[in-house]
């Protein structure tokens, strides 16, 4: 048993030391007359699509939804690869990157789910509509290539197969926490399954069977948007970007954007770049020195 843990415990020492290191790397930064944990940035292109979304994934690459409900697909030095638009189904409201082999694109006027190869190939899509599956208010990608999404009409966790089939389910949530979870994203992250509940300021835990496992409560000052980036659950908010790490609730650092970064509808970052994606849909790219 001793042995168990301290094998537990170095791990979760060599964690927090990883999650420090992106942080130093990405966020550690000092710049003049500015907080010590300002970001220093250097402009160094704009994308060519005018975005109302955008997302990156794990290798760098990046996608865009334009207004015209077109997803657009960029490698890691802004060059655009592939091109996706379907109208039929309404306005695309989400895209999932957490797989790039695999994206999950949500149509809420419709509520359909849209899954696309690499290449941004239709593969098949499912109407959670006629699968009963009113109200979904958040959805994302299995490792498995099946996928999770919270049935908020009826508070649970389900797992479908890609043929729309139930594989797994959680109890209902409002009689398990005593409270109605307003989960607004998930994401499947080495063994468990992740849900911000922004409304409540809480990150459940569940297991691959979709058993609830535990909850944690988020710090209440978070007022932007929330999102999961690798390890981590990232606010974007006007004054910078806050990083929590999904399995250690003491690690938690701010990093302030410069006074002069534009105004922005959303902001995303990877390796060493930042992504602005500003009011009027331009999307800038800097890096981080």
């Amino acid at each position: 048993m001793r042995m168990k843990w301290v094998v537990t415990k170095n791990i979760s020492i060599l964690l927090r030391l990883k999650l420090l290191f992106l942080f130093l790397c990405f966020f550690g930064k000092e710049v003049n007359s500015q907080p010590a944990d300002t970001l220093r940035l250097e402009h160094l292109y704009n994308l060519e699509a005018r975005a109302v979304q955008f997302y990156l994934d794990h290798l760098g690459q990046s996608y865009a939804v334009t207004a015209n409900n077109e997803l657009i697909k960029y490698n890691t030095e802004g060059i655009e690869l592939f091109r996706y638009a379907d109208k039929r189904y309404g306005r695309l409201d989400f895209v999932d990157v957490s797989n790039p082999m695999q994206l999950l694109l949500y149509y809420g006027n419709f509520n359909y789910v849209v899954i696309l190869e690499r290449t941004l190939t239709n593969s098949g899509f499912l109407s959670l509509q006629e699968l009963g599956f009113p109200v979904v208010q958040a959805i994302s990608m299995g490792m498995d290539g099946n996928i999770w999404l919270y049935d908020s009409f009826n508070a649970r966790l389900v797992k479908v197969n890609r043929k729309g089939i139930r594989i797994r389910e959680s109890a209902e949530l409002t009689l398990l926490l005593g409270r109605r979870p307003e989960i607004i994203r998930l994401r499947e992250k080495g063994g468990k399954v992740y849900a911000i509940d922004k409304e409540n300021k809480r990150l459940y835990v569940f297991d691959l069977m979709g058993q609830w496992l535990r909850e944690r409560i988020l710090p209440q000052d978070l007022t932007g948007e929330l999102i999961f980036e690798d390890e981590a659950i990232m606010e974007i908010s006007n004054e910078g970007l806050v990083f929590m790490s999904l399995t250690d609730p003491l690690y938690y650092r701010r990093a302030y954007f410069p006074t002069t970064f534009p105004s922005f509808r959303h902001v995303a970052w990877r390796k060493e770049r930042i992504y602005n994606v500003g009011i009027d849909g331009v999307i800038s790219v800097y890096e981080m020195k």
